[in-house]
């Protein structure tokens, strides 16, 4: 994965399907291999644009501190311990290549997809008094049929199963695993309480599926609970995994819904037919009423994040102007909002998100924020949550990008008569001047003079514009019409703004995450698999 081979084939490959000369940008993670690349493509006016849900998954990840070393962990250093480790690791690699059939492929792949969908509109009130368990997910639909808990696909064990073998991408790369390795120094320091809540829920969750007497448990309460509860648990306990986003809601999330199985098998551990030495450890695992409390503060302050990415990740094309809307709603509408009677623990929680966001979106690569707020002004929801100062200051940009394109076509049509002028005086050079130079030179002030009084006239209709466009932006947005589409919006007002529809085609077009591409790769990588795995002469070398 060197950057020069991926420029150059990324290149080959746009070239071979004739877009090249069409590319304005490319949307990537900011991996430095990725940031690299563009120098070796021999166009240097393609944008990079970094993906904006790598960014948010950043955001979560560091600002909570999910995959923070634990200082339990840094004590085991064993020679004997890491080797015994290794061979477990080893074994569960081992158990888990099987052979899938067709239509566990076909589940796969459709998880990989459910969870990109779009959550559908929630109830106003659904997060006024939600209940523990199973209460979480009803209030989540709102009435609607697909509800958060039924998004979160009741098959995606294969979200997580993998974790203990999964490949490292260019997803983990910036995700702090120590807290003297961050590289944000001036970010609010976080309790390492969340980190030792979090990584005793993947230990639990590590034990009960590494068992099957205790998974056997589990499933059975699980149906029983079901038999005589309103609210169904529809999925099994899941891993969450460091290179994909939102994996440590959903195992919180869902840990919770289990909430009263876990407590049941806490209490009949000595009842169970288990070694001694796991019966210790599930001892050691036990959760405190304060560990459930956590568990239900860090689903509260994920559950905005969850929902932030699936709406930048989601079916509709995710453009970078709802992806800055949504940022600033996170930023300025929840994480900003500090509650003096909420607990002390939650507010601390939005400090340290604030502060990674601020990080991430403003001070990391001051570049990148002025362009995502650039690409962003042709969508009349971000424009609708920019500052007055920022507008102005994006609209010189605009009015230049403009006048600079204008000034480009005159200059091809002056340069072509002061081409045949040039001829016609060499000719000419040894006569005085004529009346009919005076003449033509007479027309060449008038035609100055008129450059002038048309460049006066274009900066007036461009700011009548600018005015139009975001009234027409704040009426669209106010309307909140069911389906988002800024494309149409363009398309509708497209003879109201003929000098900015041109601009809005060309940066709109930039996609704001990798998304699509990464569940291109995921669902190929299934298909890959199915068919390495088929019992053929060919795979069988016969």
């Amino acid at each position: 994965h060197f950057s020069d081979l991926i420029g150059l084939e990324i290149e080959k490959l746009l070239i071979e399907l004739q877009v090249f000369d069409k590319v304005t940008s490319i949307t990537c993670d900011g991996a430095p291999n990725m940031i690299k690349m563009f120098d070796y493509l021999s166009r240097s006016d393609i944008t990079r644009i970094r993906c904006q849900a790598h960014v948010l998954h950043l955001i979560v990840c560091n600002g909570l501190g999910l995959w923070m070393e634990t200082k339990k962990k840094k004590n085991v250093t064993t020679n004997e311990t890491n080797l015994l480790d290794s061979e477990i690791r080893l074994s569960h690699s081992l158990k888990k290549i099987n052979i899938i059939d067709d239509e566990q492929l076909i589940v796969e792949v459709s998880d990989i997809e459910n969870d990109r969908e779009l959550t559908e509109p929630d109830n106003e009130n659904e997060d006024s008094n939600d209940e523990e368990d199973n209460s979480i997910a009803e209030g989540d639909s709102g009435g609607n049929s697909l509800d958060e808990y039924e998004s979160i696909s009741e098959n995606s064990e294969c979200d997580s199963e993998h974790s203990a073998e999964a490949l490292k991408d260019n997803f983990e790369v910036e995700v702090d695993i120590n807290s003297n390795d961050s590289s944000d120094s001036s970010s609010t320091q976080l309790d390492t309480h969340i980190s030792l809540i979090v990584e005793k829920s993947r230990q639990l969750i590590g034990l009960i599926k590494d068992s099957s007497i205790l998974s056997s448990f589990i499933n059975r309460k699980a149906n029983e609970y079901n038999q005589y509860s309103n609210s169904k648990i529809k999925r099994s306990l899941i891993l969450d995994v460091g290179t994909r986003w939102n994996s440590s809601y959903k195992m919180l999330y869902t840990l919770n819904l289990y909430r009263p199985i876990i407590i049941e098998l806490f209490q009949n551990k000595t009842n169970l037919d288990i070694t001694k030495k796991k019966q210790q450890h599930l001892t050691s695992l036990e959760f405190t009423s304060d560990c459930w409390y956590t568990i239900e503060l860090l689903i509260k302050i994920l559950k905005p994040f969850y929902r932030a990415t699936r709406a930048i990740s989601g079916s509709d094309y995710p453009t970078i102007g709802i992806t800055f809307y949504i940022f600033h709603r996170l930023e300025k509408d929840f994480l900003s909002k500090i509650i003096p009677t909420d607990d002390p623990l939650f507010n601390n929680m939005k400090k340290s998100l604030l502060s990674k966001m601020i990080y991430y979106t403003m001070v990391q690569d001051p570049l990148q924020t002025k362009t995502i707020m650039f690409y962003g002004y042709f969508d009349p929801y971000a424009i609708s949550v920019m500052t007055n100062t920022e507008i102005n200051t994006l609209e010189n940009e605009i009015k230049y990008i403009i006048r600079h394109k204008t000034s480009n076509s005159s200059t091809q049509a002056s340069s072509t008569t002061s081409s045949n002028t040039t001829g016609l005086s060499r000719t000419e050079k040894n006569f005085k001047k004529s009346l009919l130079n005076y003449f033509v030179d007479s027309l060449a002030d008038e035609d100055s003079q008129q450059v002038k009084k048309q460049s006066s006239t274009s900066k007036k209709l461009l700011s009548d514009e600018f005015k139009t466009y975001k009234k027409l932006a704040g009426d669209y947005v106010s309307t909140s019409p069911d389906s988002y589409n800024p494309v149409q919006f363009w398309k509708e007002n497209k003879s109201l703004l003929p000098n900015l529809t041109p601009l809005a085609q060309k940066y709109l077009a930039s996609p704001s995450t990798s998304t699509k591409s990464e569940s291109a790769f995921s669902i190929s990588a299934y298909y890959g698999r199915k068919q390495r795995a088929r019992l053929s002469s060919e795979n069988l070398g016969v």
